[in-house]
């Protein structure tokens, strides 16, 4: 058993150890939370109006959408039996991914965490095993950060040899739970102690209250507070206690094969000193406020010149000062009485937008934001609207949203680790799982190889799954930005580039499997932007029965050998022509009779040689030569396009490729 950190007879006093140092650590939060709400900050002057910027709350508010737009997929892995690796990456789809919706869905609350983590630094999420309508299951919990203390000295979560974790509950809670747990026959849970605490209500602090019990006023009064103190290693305990009682109210063991907290932090940035992480707003939450006080007083400003304060001169009741249109305003018989407007000095409201432009461009270049309403024209050369200084402005946020997102998957395959290892920990008994077609062929081709016995898979696609036996630490990685979506215009004029280059070149026609450019067509048609892709989709038979007429069709590659016919030797001549059904000819050609008549001709000739006759048989000597080359190398090329096209037959034989898996 790996070394307790926590126990029994310390676990309070360290816990308020952890308190002391966490909320050190979080005193700005309620600052940075504000700004990221785009609220006004509480000692405005009465006079001032209550807007805001809201400059800062924009982008964190749009950059979790503009970053993560599905959620990310992944592979399972195992180290020692690949078919575990291959039933447990099925139940991480088909059973985790679905029901990961506690509270909200699981992309709302992966939203929810970028924002966090751009707000504060990092934000804690938690991997409970809980029950969904009868089906328990791993979830995704993201608990307030004034709910989550860490270990003291430590730089981050994965530092941490232990966490501690508060919640709120109500006596009806308790008194529920109580009921559910008396009926278990080995409860974690110490019955006694919870009937004894069941209703010892108490109020939350300020730093236990949420945004929305702040500002409303929310009365908190009513809860419990239990804090449950979580520390690493396999076959560690959890304690879960009542600090005012200092009862122990659970006791639990890490069954997780990794020995890892289920507690996991996701950073925004990180700055090796604090182990929350570092938030944006610690970086421009300073000009924010400087920007909302420029907003507040140029709205002063504005009402004062709208509604300017009245001078008054003479003895006259001031009830009798009405502006409105065609009023008369009696001031007397006295002749210096009069009314008028006081005159307000305008050049601070002329030079607002110049100022505010300035300020917001300054706290731009500090954030990754797509706003490319300001100008060079206000004081700052590093933003521009032409066409360039946009595109520049693209590129810089390109880079700081794929950094987020590369934060974000970091933590989602911390997340997706725990979650598969806690399921399969946490469960218990024989569960009959009923695979899909996708799933059992990837087993039948491990069974092939000798990795999977096919006895253990039912003939309707169905295997039982013992949770009982030890099952090793499984691992997960994410595939490299998935969440996000590829926009569909450029990735069709990228597969639009490559068929052309397809078409144009025959040896990539020759080296590409037709699977491949079967899936090709498949990418087509989903970028397409067509209202029924699926209709206009290969399939895998459809695939197959393609690839069959393919080679069924493909011509001989003799076929492809071109040359003279006139320049065959004879011998091939009457090869070529056997092939193409002549029949010899019973008479001689027109050819064979000139040749005929030359060598009778030639006989009549005196038998001296000149040196014509001397240079006309090198040249027709040359001449074959040639003609021998040339038939070799065709005969190569022949031979090498029948061994392609032998290959390519084999290939065609194999079975289609599985399709990709939907996430």
């Amino acid at each position: 058993m790996a070394y307790q950190y926590l126990s029994p007879d310390t676990v309070i006093e360290t816990f308020k150890d952890s308190r002391q140092y966490t909320e050190a650590l979080t005193e700005n939060f309620p600052e940075y939370e504000r700004l990221s709400r785009n609220k006004p900050i509480a000692s405005i002057p009465k006079e001032y109006p209550k807007t805001t910027d809201g400059t800062t709350a924009s982008i964190i508010r749009k950059t979790p959408h503009r970053v993560i737009q599905q959620l990310p997929t992944g592979k399972v892995k195992s180290t020692t039996d690949d078919w575990l690796s291959v039933i447990a990456e099925f139940i991480y789809y088909d059973r985790i991914i679905p029901n990961a919706n506690e509270g909200y869905a699981l992309l709302q609350k992966c939203w929810l965490v970028v924002e966090r983590l751009l707000t504060f630094g990092s934000c804690p999420t938690y991997t409970p095993f809980v029950e969904h309508g009868g089906y328990f299951c791993t979830d995704l919990r993201l608990p307030y950060w004034g709910d989550v203390f860490l270990q003291p000295g430590k730089l981050s979560d994965e530092d941490s040899n232990y966490i501690f974790l508060r919640s709120w509950w109500q006596t009806k809670d308790l008194e529920a739970l109580i009921a559910a747990q008396s009926k278990i026959k080995n409860s974690t849970w110490n019955l006694e102690n919870l009937k004894l605490i069941k209703d010892m209500t108490t109020t939350k602090d300020e730093k236990a209250k949420t945004p929305a019990e702040r500002e409303k006023q929310i009365n908190t009064k009513g809860g419990i507070e239990l804090i449950t103190g979580f520390q690493r290693g396999v076959g560690a305990k959890f304690y879960t206690f009542h600090v005012n009682s200092g009862l122990i109210l659970r006791t639990k063991v890490n069954k997780d094969p990794r020995g890892e907290l289920p507690i996991s932090f996701a950073y925004g940035d990180i700055d090796g000193s604090n182990p929350l992480g570092r938030s944006v707003i610690d970086l421009v939450g300073s000009m924010q406020n400087l920007l909302d006080g420029e907003v507040q007083m140029y709205q002063y400003n504005r009402a004062l010149q709208l509604n300017p304060p009245l001078i008054k001169r003479g003895n006259f009741s001031k009830s009798k000062i009405k502006f409105s249109p065609n009023i008369i305003i009696d001031v007397g018989s006295d002749p210096n009485a009069t009314v008028e407007p006081l005159l307000i000095d305008t050049t601070a409201l002329q030079n607002f937008p110049n100022n505010y432009g300035l300020m917001k461009s300054q706290m731009l270049n500090l954030l990754a934001s797509p706003d490319t309403s300001v100008s060079a024209e206000v004081g700052n050369p590093g933003f521009s609207k032409t066409d360039t200084g946009v595109k520049a402005t693209q590129a810089n946020l390109s880079i700081d949203d794929n950094y987020t997102r590369k934060q974000f998957e970091t933590w989602f395959e911390r997340w997706s680790e725990t979650a598969i290892n806690l399921y399969f920990a946490e469960r218990e008994g024989i569960e009959e799982l009923q695979l899909d077609q996708e799933t059992v062929d990837e087993l039948m081709e491990l069974a092939q190889e000798g990795k999977f016995d096919p006895n253990l898979l039912s003939e309707d696609n169905k295997i039982r799954i013992n949770y009982s036996s030890a099952t090793e630490a499984l691992k997960f990685e994410v595939d490299a930005s998935t969440s996000k979506k590829q926009d569909e215009l450029q990735e069709l004029q990228s597969l639009t580039a490559l068929t052309e280059i397809l078409d144009k070149h025959q040896m990539f026609q020759t080296l590409i499997p037709p699977e491949k450019q079967a899936e090709l067509w498949n990418s087509i048609v989903d970028n397409s932007g067509t209202d029924e892709p699926e209709k206009l989709k290969l399939n895998a038979k459809e695939t197959k029965e393609a690839i069959d007429r393919m080679s069924q069709n493909k011509p001989s590659p003799r076929e492809n050998v071109v040359t003279n016919y006139k320049d065959l030797p004879e011998d091939i001549k009457r090869q070529q022509e056997a092939e193409l059904g002549f029949q010899p000819s019973q008479g001689m050609s027109p050819a064979e009779k000139q040749s005929q008549i030359q060598a009778a001709q030639g006989q009549q000739q005196p038998q001296g040689m000149t040196p014509e006759h001397i240079l006309k048989a090198d040249e027709q000597a040359h001449q074959q030569a040639v003609d021998q080359a040339k038939l070799a190398l065709e005969a190569k090329k022949v031979a090498i396009l029948q061994q392609q096209a032998d290959t390519q037959k084999k290939v065609a034989m194999k079975p289609a490729p599985k399709p990709v898996k939907a996430k």
